[in-house]
């Protein structure tokens, strides 16, 4: 008997889960008058819901007509199997700022004592964000609160030079974090992240006011998608190079010191 076989599908997308699975349906009835099998297939990857839809006429012997219930069962799945091998399995919960800043003990500061309060004011508190596509924007917080973390840093720094802190002083010192995120993008085949640390300082002593503006960039491409601990890193040199040159800077000691 001469056998023949039309395959017809169709792929619609239909909503969005929160966590990826795999979830596979088969329901096949036969008209035998007409030879024609429906094949019903519903797939789950990736965050999304897709309905595959699959029609299949047939002409051959009744041997093969047998084994085709279990042919698009295997069929199925294994569509299913390829779509879920190249999405994550595990989708990041938080992200990790650790800042390693050198220890310089020295008497710049000795007698001197100031006040120090970190501010956060930022329209979101991610710091990673993830906008690969059409897929949703995924936006990862961090472990510990960046200000809190960045202020406790700079203050074991002026610390170590000789300062002393007190609420009753006259000189106070303000950080704020103005932005601080890494956006992961792919505008063509490589995916991009781009990394951007903004933050004020600003020197109150009696009536004198300075204030001092850090702006860090730094973009990386890669051909697969980055790690959490791979933009972890591109925000801990920024702000690790932010706090040494706080340390560093002349006009923040004369502000500071003057009396």
């Amino acid at each position: 008997m001469n056998e023949s076989i039309s395959l017809q599908t169709e792929t619609i997308a239909l909503t969005f889960l929160p966590t990826p699975v795999l979830w596979y349906i088969s329901n096949c009835y036969y008209d035998f008058n007409q030879m024609t099998s429906y094949v019903y297939r519903l797939a789950f990857f990736h965050n999304h819901t897709i309905l595959v839809r699959g029609q299949v006429k047939i002409f051959m012997s009744d041997k093969f007509s047998l084994s085709l219930e279990m042919t698009m069962k295997k069929l199925a799945l294994l569509i299913c199997i390829l779509l879920l091998a190249g999405c994550e399995s595990k989708r990041p919960a938080t992200a990790k700022l650790s800042l390693n800043i050198a220890r310089n003990p020295s008497t710049i500061y000795a007698g001197s004592s100031a006040t120090i309060r970190g501010e956060d004011s930022r329209m979101h508190p991610e710091i990673v964000e993830f906008k690969i596509g059409d897929d949703p924007i995924l936006r990862v917080p961090s472990l510990t609160p960046p200000h809190a973390l960045i202020t406790k840093q700079l203050a074991d720094g002026f610390l170590d030079q000789g300062m002393t802190f007190t609420t009753a002083s006259e000189a106070r010192i303000l950080l704020n974090i103005k932005e601080l995120l890494v956006t992961v993008t792919k505008p063509k085949m490589l995916y991009q992240a781009d990394a951007k640390s903004r933050i004020t300082l600003q020197i109150t002593n009696g009536s004198a006011t300075l204030t001092k503006k850090y702006d860090r960039e730094t973009s990386k491409e890669s051909a697969t998608r980055p790690k959490i601990p791979t933009l972890e890193n591109m925000l801990n040199n920024q702000l690790k190079d932010i706090i040494e040159q706080i340390l560093e800077d002349e006009d923040i000691r004369s502000a500071i010191l003057s009396k």
